[in-house]
């Protein structure tokens, strides 16, 4: 909330909430002057056509959406928090505004970057657009024309390692 910047926050939705008071994340969200909470239980997937850039934490398919989008995205990796896989970490990095939500100066980092002009993040996001592809390649498109192999091989594998 210290960006000098607008942001829009849309939680994650609850079909079935655990508990009765909100979220910390939505709480502090709701008292920060420059951050709006998207009250709408609407998934993001359905909105995200409506904001310029994205911002996103935890491999959960907001992330796919997201990706899939094209708009410049900042994905925040906490390790403690839905982390995708370390190895993945610089190609995340080079094929998107990859921040470790456990550094000690992230929020520094991530002001810093928010504050830039939307045009500047633009530039910045078109120059990784070939690691994109390549990330795309490897870890989504690629792997769709034979997913059920690979569940498969991954699921015999669990399988196999139950009966050791």
């Amino acid at each position: 909330s210290r960006a000098n910047v607008r942001i829009d926050f849309k939680p994650y939705p609850e079909e079935y909430r655990r508990f009765t008071e909100p979220s910390l994340a939505t709480t502090y969200a709701s008292n920060s002057e420059n951050i709006t909470v998207v009250s709408s239980s609407v998934d993001a997937r359905f909105i995200i056509q409506d904001y310029q850039m994205l911002i996103t934490s935890g491999a959960t398919s907001t992330l796919g959406w997201a990706f899939a989008s094209n708009k410049p995205l900042i994905f925040i990796n906490w390790k403690a928090h839905l982390p995708i896989n370390p190895p993945l970490a610089e190609e995340f990095s080079n094929a998107l505004f990859y921040f470790d939500g456990d550094a000690t100066d992230f929020h520094e980092e991530l002001r810093y970057f928010l504050e830039k002009d939307i045009a500047e993040i633009r530039e910045l996001w078109d120059a990784r657009k070939t690691n994109r592809s390549a990330f795309c390649n490897k870890y989504i498109s690629e792997k769709t024309r034979k997913v059920g192999g690979l569940i498969a091989d991954e699921i015999q594998g669990f399988v196999n390692s139950c009966r050791r």
